[in-house]
């Protein structure tokens, strides 16, 4: 984001950039727009008002104009097995369930709870536990917004 002011004094045109303001800002849900528009706005006059402190001569200024750009997010969404880069496979660090369904979300809860010393990666490890798992009115492949109900529904089950 970028903003261009207009000295009214010196009849110049000063344009300058906040690195904070260059950060896209995900919204997600629709309740999350008028707090992340509130937001922004204030880190807008909080950079204005610094650079009239950090010696742009205090002058009027007319004409503020600010650029918002927007995109659609596509946020991560589980699916059936991707491998893994070689970088992060070699760290043996991750379990990745090679399964070829769209439940990686059920697989690597499970691969938590019931770790397995000896080819943790192979889903014939999961399969026959996937009932221990209170999936109820949740769909594959799982999206980020159903992770908090599942913990609810998994909490309730204790």
């Amino acid at each position: 984001m970028g903003i261009v002011r207009k000295d009214a004094v010196k009849d110049d045109i000063t344009k300058f950039s906040s690195s904070s303001m260059n950060n896209a800002t995900p919204i997600l849900n629709d309740d999350e727009i008028e707090e992340t528009i509130n937001t922004n706005l204030n880190n807008i006059s909080e950079a204005i008002d610094n650079s009239n402190d950090n010696g742009s001569g205090g002058g009027s200024y007319t004409g503020v104009n600010v650029g918002v750009n927007v995109v659609q997010y596509a946020p991560l969404t589980g699916s059936s097995y991707i491998p893994l880069s070689k970088f992060i496979s070699r760290k043996k660090a991750v379990i990745n369930v090679k399964n070829d369904d769209q439940k990686c979300f059920s697989y690597a809860v499970l691969s938590a709870i019931y770790p397995n010393k000896k080819h943790p990666e192979r889903v014939s490890h999961y399969k026959d536990k996937l009932n221990e798992l209170n999936m109820d009115g949740i769909e594959y492949p799982v999206s980020i917004n159903n992770i908090t109900k599942f913990e609810k529904q998994m909490k309730n089950m204790e």
